[in-house]
């Protein structure tokens, strides 16, 4: 009989291969013994000397033979001393504020060690007087149980992984999904990691994945693969007082950008009326709907899975469905629509696509030239692009002028550097940042009738 071929890969068997139980240990610890009443205080008191280690409580009941000479019910505090070497298995075992200064002191030196510590300031008269008159007899052993639980991420991918491959060390949290960029070093090790990843975040997450490529494409999506949990990718998130929820496989997404929607939010005014370009799932748009914070709100995706999801959570969060006007079109298409066809005053408009925004910048060049009536304000960009680092934030302004302007000779008169601000927002990657380029568009620009110029030229250079 042939043997059968197992074509199990050896990360493949190191993921299935992972024994919790093995991380199990027991130390022995010295332990004080405290007047119940006097428990937060002391712990308060002398916290340079209690045991600090993750999942571990520091205060343990006295059994009854440990209390039974006690004329007031105690408590253990487990401090941060061995009271015998540690037989540590694995070399990465989490040790967390442990110390093996005090091992195999007796237990009037630990006594005395307590009774000199420097205390913090005003702490209670009663602890005061306690923690000076600690005696040998307040001083007990005590076993520590340390297993799996105890343990990071960090600490049993360390331990079980080789030491030529780099832990993972960040992720981002979209709801119940934890989204991982697992390098190709550790792409051999992907379902180890996001089963320990699964097991060290939580109830909450329930579902890890990893992206294979990079975000792009028209819809700003990557493919990715499910690690380990659910296989489930639908999910919702909460962002400045609103829930979104969403297809992450289907929609762009990023809760690192929080901070930056807060602060546009925060900058709209009352009459200002609101364009988001780009909207995606509406992390502008729907806060500012939300929050009363302008006069009206237009909001255009290409990504047709947006814009379901987009018009799902304007319900969500209780909006009248009036209160955003969504399409999905082309930005180009969106804005000279609502410009051109529906004369919509617009005063903000959203760009938030940072692989291209700013070439789309040439739309606003004659957009207004068919405008009837008074002219309206002129509108301020705000315009999302990626720049190599810090110093590169010129390049930023030149693609926006360029971009407006197109080739006219007095575009730095029309467009100065101190009329173009770039505001750096975020680091992507090495010698790659993201920034806001905020812009107000020219008037010169905006009317500039080009279908009238282009027979003049043309009728010059015949001349």
């Amino acid at each position: 009989m042939v043997p059968a071929v197992d074509n199990t890969t050896p990360a493949e068997k190191t993921a299935a291969a992972l024994d919790r139980a093995s991380f199990s240990e027991k130390w022995s610890v010295y332990a004080l013994r405290v007047p119940a009443k006097l428990c937060h205080g002391t712990r308060k008191a002398i916290k340079n000397h209690t045991l600090n280690l993750n999942r571990i409580l520091s205060v343990v009941k006295l059994s009854q033979d440990d209390n039974h000479d006690a004329a007031v019910p105690t408590i253990l505090l487990l401090l941060k001393y061995f009271s015998e070497h540690p037989h540590f298995k694995h070399a990465n075992s989490p040790r967390g504020n442990t110390d093996e200064s005090l091992i195999d002191a007796t237990k009037e030196k630990v006594a005395k060690t307590l009774r000199e510590s420097k205390l913090p300031e005003k702490i209670p008269s009663p602890v005061q007087s306690f923690l000076k008159q600690v005696k040998p007899d307040d001083v007990f052993t005590k076993q520590v149980q340390v297993d799996y639980a105890n343990w990071s991420a960090e600490s049993v991918l360390k331990e079980i992984m080789p030491d030529n491959v780099t832990i993972p060390s960040s992720f981002e949290s979209i709801g119940h999904i934890a989204h991982l960029n697992l390098r190709d070093e550790q792409a051999p090790f992907k379902q180890l990691i996001g089963q320990v990843m699964l097991d060290k975040l939580g109830p909450r997450v329930k579902t890890i994945v990893n992206k294979l490529e990079n975000t792009g494409g028209p819809y700003r999506t990557f493919a990715m693969e499910v690690l380990a949990g659910e296989d489930n990718l639908i999910t919702s998130v909460k962002e400045n007082g609103c829930t979104f929820k969403m297809d992450f496989s289907k929609v762009y997404w990023n809760s690192r950008l929080e901070t930056e929607h807060r602060k546009i939010i925060n900058s709209l005014k009352e009459d200002d009326v609101l364009a988001d370009a780009f909207c995606g799932i509406g992390p502008f748009t729907i806060p500012a709907a939300k929050q009363k914070k302008c006069k009206a709100v237009y909001a255009n995706d290409l990504n047709p899975s947006s814009v379901v999801y987009l018009r799902e959570n304007v319900k969500i969060n209780k909006l009248d469905e009036r209160s955003i006007h969504t399409s999905c079109s082309c930005s180009r298409t969106f804005l000279t629509r609502l410009v051109k066809k529906e004369q919509v005053p617009i005063t903000r408009v959203l760009m938030n696509f940072p692989a291209g925004a700013p070439e789309f910048l040439d739309v606003f060049r004659g957009l207004y030239a068919d405008w009837c009536g008074e002219r309206p304000p002129m509108p301020i960009i705000h315009c999302y692009c990626f720049v190599r680092d810090e110093e590169d934030m010129g390049s930023a302004r030149k693609r926006a002028r360029v971009a407006l302007c197109g080739d006219r000779e007095d575009a730095d008169i029309l467009l100065p550097d101190a009329c173009i601000d770039v505001r750096d927002v975020r680091d992507v990657a090495p010698r790659k940042r993201q920034v806001c380029v905020t812009v107000r568009v020219p008037e010169e620009i905006a009317f500039h009738n080009q279908e009238q110029e282009e027979p003049l030229q043309k009728k010059a250079r015949a001349g």
